[in-house]
């Protein structure tokens, strides 16, 4: 009967082999995936670094861009300040140049009632140098003969000093027009002057719209390397945050038990020793020949109906 249990024994055994280089087979290949999915997660860990690296320094970056366009922004109000009292000045400009244009008016006005009254002076002075001659011609009174020479002498003299007065009135005259010329192209340079004040006052406008922009894209970009700085290690962390091979044996496969717990416990069923075999409690055990891997309790038909494993 011994023998016929040991022959039903070595052929239970026989039968076991194939399955054992099965699961050794098995073990194998779940090795060379565990050693696959260890190398990814390094190769995952040393690319959060990488990604790390790189959102700290766009985020280094984004800091002294917004340190410019602060600097910036009070450049343009500078600006602008500085446009403001130019236009307030070429206005200031063109209202003194309006009023010498009209003084220049005022002038020349002036000049051409002169000019009229010094030629009303030598129409008078000629009329009077025709009647002193026409006196002197008469000689009616020869008592009046050396008065009618006395008033032509006068009048011979008044007459070139009223053409004296005509000439620097026409010259006053020409200068007055003169004046007025140059007011004029005053006041249109003021105007000029004004214009281009308002440009620049517009133009610091936008410097400062575009530097407030600026600000605010810079403030955006470091708030978002931040959030991607903290996703890089959440990317870490979520690679178990080791490159330990030996850490993927830990992962729990079935009824709580991890890779290598489960390789123990098949290590002793395939070749650790074994006590009560044939009888209705079975036990096969580690390598160190005393630790019960596997327990298992058959009822009367040799059906396994309990079975209790131990891989710690």
């Amino acid at each position: 009967a011994d023998r016929a249990l040991a022959y039903a024994v070595a052929g239970a055994v026989t039968a076991d082999l194939p399955l054992s280089f099965a699961v050794r087979t098995s073990a194998q290949a779940d090795r060379a995936l565990a050693y696959a999915v260890a190398g990814a997660v390094t190769a995952d860990l040393a690319l959060a670094y990488a990604a790390a690296g790189a959102v700290t320094a766009d985020q280094a970056l984004a800091y002294p861009v917004a340190g410019a366009v602060t600097a910036d922004l009070p450049l343009s109000f500078a600006v602008r300040t500085s446009a403001q009292a130019d236009r307030a000045l070429a206005y200031a400009v063109a209202g003194a140049v309006t009023a010498d244009l009209a003084l220049s008016f005022a002038v020349r006005t002036s000049a051409q009632a002169d000019r009229a009254l010094a030629y009303g002076i030598a129409a008078t002075v000629s009329r009077d140098l025709t009647l002193a001659f026409d006196v002197q011609v008469a000689g009616v009174v020869s008592g009046d003969l050396g008065l009618a020479y006395t008033v032509t002498n006068s009048v011979t003299a008044d007459l070139p000093l009223a053409y004296g007065i005509a000439a620097p009135l026409a010259q006053d005259l020409a200068l007055a027009f003169l004046v007025r010329t140059s007011a004029q192209a005053d006041r249109a340079l003021a105007y000029t002057v004004a214009g281009a004040a308002a440009a620049d006052l517009a133009l610091s406008y936008s410097v400062r719209t575009n530097a407030q922009g600026d600000l605010a894209l810079a403030h955006s970009v470091a708030s978002t390397v931040t959030v991607d700085q903290a996703l890089s290690y959440a990317v870490y962390a979520s690679g178990g945050g080791s490159a330990n091979p030996a850490d993927v044996w830990q992962y729990q496969i079935e009824a709580g038990l991890s890779a290598e717990q489960m390789l123990r416990v098949i290590l002793a069923a395939v070749s650790g020793q074994s006590t009560g075999i044939g009888t209705n409690t079975e036990q096969y055990m580690a390598r160190n020949g005393s630790t019960p891997r596997i327990t298992a309790t058959f009822d009367g038909a040799g059906n396994r109906s309990a079975v209790a494993v131990n891989g710690a």
